[in-house]
């Protein structure tokens, strides 16, 4: 088995773990190996682990779980505690409103139920079949309300990485001069686009309710976000 942890950058799997999958080193190491992934982001995840999921296939190995942990603060406030930590350094919490930054201490902590999960099954035989062995374990949650501004944002940063490079190379004044538009044009599509895009989404839930659950059901698995065997592995 590997475990397979990465974070999430403009909603891809970080270059250097994008980078580890496509080498023939890579595909070599996990050639007909149950693969555990395990994100650790912000809350945006879904389009990651989707290009995730058609490297490890294409290096001839298969997702036996996947476990997902995220910050627990609001959408609008880790936009503004994220950036501060990632820019600052400073991850604690302020001005009474705004949260720690990052992966809550506790869920931290309470993730060791995955590895006796894990430890469980293999000493059990049960990773050999194939089948997911962390449902149960509220592994993979989704917020139905992202889906849909994962998607624009996904398309959003493909066509602006298509325009950098029609600039020049790195370091060239025009490529610069694009960053600045578009780091405006994020602050702008984040502040307006998602929370507008969350709102749609969940003003049509109850006329969506069986396609969204379909949604769920998908990007949840293999794991999911049953909790029913927390008990067994707290």
């Amino acid at each position: 088995m590997i475990i397979l942890a990465y974070t999430v950058w403009f909603l891809s799997p970080s270059p250097p773990i994008t980078a580890f999958l496509k080498s023939a080193e890579g595909k070599t190491v996990l050639s007909e190996t149950p693969v555990v992934t395990l994100i650790a982001c912000r809350n945006m995840w879904l389009e990651a682990q989707e290009q995730v999921k058609q490297l490890i296939k294409q290096a001839n190995a298969y997702i036996l779980d996947n476990v997902v942990l995220t910050d627990r603060g609001s959408a609008l406030k880790t936009l503004v505690t994220t950036p501060r930590w990632m820019l600052t350094g400073k991850k604690n919490a302020f001005w009474r409103i705004f949260p720690r930054a990052g992966i809550h201490n506790n869920d931290i902590v309470a993730a060791q139920r995955f590895g006796k999960a894990l430890l469980f099954s293999l000493l059990h035989g049960n990773v050999k079949n194939k089948n997911p062995v962390l449902t149960g374990l509220k592994a993979a949650t989704v917020d139905q309300r992202l889906i849909g501004s994962e998607k624009i944002a996904r398309r959003s940063f493909l066509i602006w990485g298509k325009i950098f490079r029609t600039l020049g190379p790195q370091g060239h004044l025009l490529r610069k001069l694009a960053v600045i538009i578009y780091g405006l044009f994020l602050i702008i599509v984040v502040a307006t686009i998602v929370p507008l895009t969350m709102i749609i989404r969940t003003l049509l839930k109850p006329w969506r309710k069986l396609a969204i659950e379909k949604e769920l059901k998908y990007f949840e698995g293999p794991s999911g976000s049953n909790d029913d065997r927390m008990e067994k592995f707290s």
